[in-house]
């Protein structure tokens, strides 16, 4: 879990320093990873306005 939660801060660093695109985020690790939607959506939090989460991180 700590990996990933780097590389998202990474991710969310980057996607607000290019405003100008857009990013689909997909429910990474939620499916044969083993990891639930409710461990994974926090990682998020904070996101600019250009990065789109999946309805169900809502």
């Amino acid at each position: 879990m700590d990996t990933i939660g780097v590389e998202v801060v990474g991710f969310l660093e980057f996607a607000a320093e290019h405003p100008g695109l857009r990013f689909l985020v997909t429910e990474i690790g939620c499916g044969i990873a083993g990891f639930t939607r409710a461990q994974r959506a926090p990682l998020f939090l904070g996101a600019t306005a250009n990065v789109v989460l999946p309805e169900r991180f809502h």
